[in-house]
Parts: structure tokens; C-alpha cells; sequence
């Protein structure tokens, strides 16, 4: 999920109903912002501060495991999964970038 935080009662009322359902419902970024450009700028623990720990937060403090992380497009480094391994379980990606 990205930018989770701003999603209406509505709309995470219908989330859990997918989520009771069996859909896995897990953390994307907050703002889905290329972890290869942020780290690239503001280094990858700044990454894991600012896009992933909050996108993980928010959705485990409405009672969702956010035990995996899923790259925005895919972008991601050996230095990003080293920063946000310690927090998830899993680490998704895609074989190559995404084209949006």
C-alpha cells in the first residue's frame, strides 16, 4: 500500500474487507518513491527513515503483519536491501524497471 496513511475510513474499510478475505495487504512506500534516486541523493538509511518504516508503521498499527516490503518500479540497490532487510521478512522486487 502507498500513502496509506491518507486513504479514507471508506477505503480502509473495504481493505480490510479484502484483507479478512485472505489478500495480503503490505507496505510500498509512503509517498512510492524510486528507492535508487532517494538513496542515491539522501543515502539508503534515510530511505528506510523516511519511505519504508512509516509505510510499515501505519499499516501495522491498524493490525496488518507489513511483513514485506515491495519496490516502487522495482528500483532498488545492495545497499537499500541491506537497510530495509532488518525490518521485513521479505523483500519484493520485479526483474527489471517498470515502466509507468
Amino acid at each position: 500500500m502507498t500513502r496509506y496513511a491518507t486513504f479514507s475510513t471508506e477505503t480502509k474499510q473495504q481493505l480490510r474487507i479484502l484483507a479478512d478475505e485472505g489478500h495480503d495487504l503490505q507496505a510500498r512506500g509512503v509517498n512510492h518513491l524510486s528507492a535508487v534516486e532517494y538513496a542515491t541523493e539522501h543515502g539508503a538509511a534515510a530511505y528506510v527513515t523516511d519511505e519504508v518504516l512509516p509505510s510499515l508503521e501505519v499499516l501495522r498499527a491498524d493490525g496488518y503483519p507489513a511483513d514485506s516490503f515491495a519496490y516502487p518500479g522495482g528500483a532498488r540497490t545492495d545497499a537499500t536491501d541491506r537497510a530495509i532487510e532488518p525490518h521485513v521478512r521479505f523483500l519484493r522486487t520485479t526483474p527489471g524497471p517498470c515502466i509507468h
